[in-house]
């Protein structure tokens, strides 16, 4: 397992040397907040923060074991970068980069939807961080538009590991996690599931990308539930007929024949990425579609919420803290 120390990260200074600047998200159970260093050489990362009791409370203390160790081991130009952790008598807190372009949700809903050359720059970096994650045995089980964010280059980094798991090979993993519109036939059918969910995913966010909407939608969980084990897409006339091949072939029901299960180069070979060069992409030299204007360190205009920073609630100490050495 690699350190802080090794990496070079463990001079970025204590929990109270960072100046709390903004709220950034609110999730179930983790907040992220915009800081800053002290001094004149200011910079900002974000501060993800988990309540050690809503952790215990919830039985997810293993998940931010894991989130940190998955972290800590992936090291890819499109995979956010933990940059070192905190514990404190009430809380644990990952320190990552900050990435200031935003989230892919907000940039899709800000132009309806994305025209195809877009949708292959960004689904080409989301494949080979997939296969990168694949290839340690890491199924990501969180992809959706939300935990896609933007770098100030524009390109993409894949964000919330709090449900990534390790799965070898075939193994399964029957655990129930993900974004109900994302998650693949086997996970609601409870039949056990394996790294092909992230192709499934995939699929969906592709179709979201380039028609705006994801292809399986109900207000009511059980009807979305049963929309997405008939696996049924409608595609509107606009999409290229190779887009529309390749979302059905990650789409599939059965996940031993989804596109991407057996090999990621199932993916990457497919005709819409023909005439990408993935060696180009993965070394960052294709010229991303658009570019965050950033007024200046710390900008969150492209957050959709930027409030002033509350102050962090007090919790009892556990009488055993099972975080301790986080």
């Amino acid at each position: 397992m690699r350190s802080f120390s090794k990496r070079g990260f463990a001079s970025i200074g204590s929990l109270d040397s960072l100046i709390l600047c903004q709220d950034l998200s609110h999730e179930d159970l983790a907040t992220t907040k915009l800081v800053k260093t002290q001094g004149q050489k200011r910079k900002y990362y974000t501060l993800k923060s988990y309540s050690k009791t809503a952790l215990v409370l919830k039985r997810r203390v293993y998940n931010v074991r894991n989130e940190k160790d998955i972290l800590l081991e992936v090291r890819h130009p499109f995979v956010v970068k933990l940059l070192r952790t905190f514990n404190d008598a009430a809380n644990v807190y990952l320190l990552l980069e900050y990435l200031p372009g935003g989230e892919l949700f907000t940039f899709v809903r800000n132009n309806s939807c994305l025209p195809n050359d877009v949708a292959l720059f960004y689904g080409a970096e989301i494949v080979l961080a997939l296969a990168h994650l694949h290839s340690l045995d890491v199924a990501y089980r969180n992809l959706r538009p939300e935990h896609v964010l933007l770098t100030k280059h524009g390109h993409i980094k894949l964000i919330d590991f709090s449900s990534a798991k390790r799965i070898r090979g075939e193994e399964r993993s029957n655990t129930n996690c993900g974004a109900l519109a994302y998650m693949a036939p086997e996970v609601i059918s409870g039949l056990g599931h394996t790294k092909a969910v992230d192709w499934w995913a995939f699929g969906v966010l592709l179709y979201e990308m380039l028609v705006g909407l994801p292809p399986f939608y109900d207000e009511d969980p059980q009807k979305l539930y049963a929309k997405i084990l008939t696996s049924s897409v409608t595609f509107p006339r606009h999409i290229e007929e190779t887009a529309q091949d390749l979302i059905s072939s990650l789409l599939q029901i059965n996940p031993t024949t989804r596109l991407g299960s057996h090999n990621p180069e199932e993916v990457t070979e497919h005709l819409w990425f023909d005439g990408v060069d993935f060696d180009m992409v993965l070394r960052k030299e294709i010229d991303p579609p658009w570019i965050p204007v950033l007024k200046r360190q710390g900008d969150t205009s492209y957050y959709p919420v930027a409030t002033e920073a509350a102050a962090e609630g007090e919790s009892a100490p556990l009488a055993v803290d099972p975080l301790a050495d986080f």
